[in-house]
C-alpha cells in the first residue's frame, strides 16, 4: 500500500475514536478462496486481528465500524511450466488492511444481555501481492486450468471492495460472528486470455468465510 493509505486508514481510526460510544478489539479465522471455474483453487486457513467501533442506533439496531488486518491463504492447483507431469498444490498467502461497516438488526435484544441478529455491510480492502510459499516462489509453476503464473498474482490490485453479510450473537461485551465476504470487484490486474474465439478477460474475486469474536472494553 502507498502512504496515503496509511494516512487515510490512520484518520479513519481517530475519527471513529471520538465518534462511537463503544470499542472493542476482533480476532477471527478465515477461509478464502477465487471464485471463478478459470482457477483451480481451495482454501486456506488465514487470520485476522483489529479494532471496532460500536454505536447504538436504537433499541434494535446498532453500526458497527471495523479496521482488521487480515492475512489469507488459498491453495492452487500447480503444475511445472516446462514439465507438466510435475504437479503440487502451491499455496499462496496476502495481506490485507481492512474496513468494514456494518448494521445490524437485532431478532433477540434482551436488555444488553443476550442478543442475536443479521448483519449487513460493505467492506473496503487495501491489498498487498499473493505471494507462493518459499518453495514454489519463482516463474516455474503455472496453474490450471488457463496457465497463470506467479507473476499474474502480483499483479494485484491495490483496493478492492465488497459486501459482507453475516449473523451476530453474544452475551453483554462478548460477541461472536459468522460471515461471508463477496467480492464486488477482479482481484487481480487486467489479464488477457486468448481463445478460439478471440480473447476473453477472466475475473477472480476474493470471497471468504470468516468466523470471529469482539471482545467489547467500554
Amino acid at each position: 500500500m502507498d502512504r496515503c493509505s496509511y494516512l487515510f486508514l490512520i484518520f479513519f481510526i481517530l475519527i471513529s475514536a471520538k465518534s462511537f460510544s463503544q470499542f472493542g478489539l476482533i480476532a477471527e479465522a478465515n477461509f478464502s478462496s477465487f471464485s471463478d471455474e478459470d482457477l483451480n483453487n481451495s482454501s486456506g486457513i488465514g487470520y485476522g486481528f483489529g479494532i471496532a467501533f460500536k454505536e447504538e442506533i436504537y433499541e434494535k439496531g446498532d453500526f458497527i465500524a471495523e479496521f482488521t488486518y487480515t492475512s489469507n491463504k488459498i491453495v492452487l492447483d500447480g503444475y511445472e511450466t516446462f514439465d507438466p507431469t510435475e504437479r503440487a498444490d502451491v499455496k499462496f498467502s496476502a495481506d490485507n488492511l481492512n474496513l468494514t461497516f456494518l448494521y445490524t438488526q437485532y431478532v433477540i435484544n434482551n436488555d444488553e444481555a443476550f442478543f442475536f441478529g443479521p448483519q449487513l455491510g460493505p467492506i473496503f480492502m487495501f491489498s498487498n501481492e499473493w505471494k507462493a510459499e518459499e518453495t514454489y516462489d519463482n516463474s516455474r509453476y503455472s496453474y490450471e486450468p488457463l496457465g497463470y503464473t506467479n507473476d499474474d498474482f502480483e499483479q494485484i490490485k491495490p483496493f478492492n471492495a465488497g459486501l459482507v453479510l453475516g449473523l451476530t450473537t453474544g452475551y453483554s461485551w462478548l460477541r461472536v460472528n459468522i460471515r461471508y465476504q463477496l467480492a464486488l470487484t477482479n482481484t487481480l490486474r487486467k489479464f488477457t486470455y486468448l481463445e478460439e474465439d478471440g480473447p476473453r478477460e477472466p475475473e477472480l474475486k476474493q470471497n471468504s468465510f470468516s468466523l470471529s469474536i469482539n471482545y467489547l472494553i467500554n
